[in-house]
């Protein structure tokens, strides 16, 4: 089984390796080497998803310029709203604040004139009964809030703002639903609409320098990397010679000095891995001028 094995280039490394006795120089290189792969591994997955994502920023932005351009108020809509409705029923609500008013307190025999002659023939005759003195302090009390009536009818009145307004006002809302209908949401919903598109291009920039972070973590552990895995080379070609050598004059002592023995060490900068640099194969030439060949190819007769 042990010849079987030294025919397989993979058991040459190992074979070496284990000549040079450099244990832990070989754990470095493969912790390195796995430490490296991790955030590298990360960065192909995020330049994935980033390329993916490209196009959903364009668009991202596209919709946020919209909301930009549109440049919504805090609660604008239902100011709007409110303001629609009073101007659209301007007429309505200002004659309906009029009468009112004139039945309250400014028309002849008004609801506060009629409340004081009540009270003008109730109040002396209150001491004589407790039942006419809550009776004349409920009127007293409908008197002041018909009065304070008359103020909100006043105020309302005069809140309506200018008629003129209306065509402003509706041009506004329609960009409103135009936005929603787009969206496929309620105009109140556009402010919340634009924060979610804002936490969506937020995520995707935040992607960005995940992978910044992830691209300098890997560089530095590229460079840990190859620290050990060029001490591993320098080791490995040192017993790659010592090696050789042995090799040869065991040879000459079984009288076999015309064969020739070499470790073929290739080391290769760009083929990394947790084994580092290295490609290692035993070649043996038998005959005098034959050049070196693989042992499996000797063995076999090639």
């Amino acid at each position: 089984h042990a010849h079987h094995r030294l025919l397989q280039r993979e058991h040459h490394q190992h074979l070496l390796d284990a000549y040079a006795q450099q244990p832990t120089l070989l754990h470095q290189t493969r912790e390195a080497y796995n430490t490296w792969q991790a955030p590298e591994a990360e960065i192909i997955a995020l330049n994935s998803k980033l390329d993916a994502a490209a196009q959903q920023r364009d668009y991202l932005q596209f919709q946020l310029q919209e909301f930009a351009d549109l440049a919504i108020g805090e609660d604008e809509y239902p100011q709007l709203e409110s303001q629609h409705r009073q101007l659209a029923h301007a007429a309505e609500i200002a004659d309906a604040c009029y009468q009112t008013q004139q039945w309250c307190s400014d028309a002849d025999n008004n609801i506060q004139q009629q409340l004081s002659q009540c009270l003008h023939l109730l109040t002396p005759l209150g001491q004589h009964s407790e039942a006419l003195q809550g009776a004349e302090q409920l009127l007293q009390s409908a008197q002041i809030q018909i009065e304070e009536a008359g103020f909100l009818l006043r105020d309302a009145s005069e809140g309506l703002g200018n008629a003129d307004e209306l065509p402003a006002v509706e041009a506004r809302l329609a960009q409103f639903h135009q936005l929603a209908r787009k969206h496929r949401i309620a105009a109140d919903a556009l402010l919340a609409q634009q924060q979610h598109l804002s936490d969506e291009l937020a995520a995707l920039d935040t992607a960005d320098q995940q992978l910044e972070t992830l691209s300098a973590a890997a560089q530095q552990q590229q460079a840990a990397y190859f620290k050990h895995a060029k001490a591993l080379t320098a080791a490995r070609q040192r017993a790659a010679k010592q090696l050789t050598q042995a090799i040869q004059s065991e040879l000459a002592l079984l009288g076999m000095q015309h064969c020739e023995f070499q470790c073929a060490l290739h080391t290769d900068a760009t083929r990394t891995s947790a084994l580092g640099l290295e490609r290692l194969e035993f070649l043996v030439s038998t005959n005098p001028g034959q050049p070196p060949q693989a042992l499996q190819k000797i063995a076999s007769g090639g």
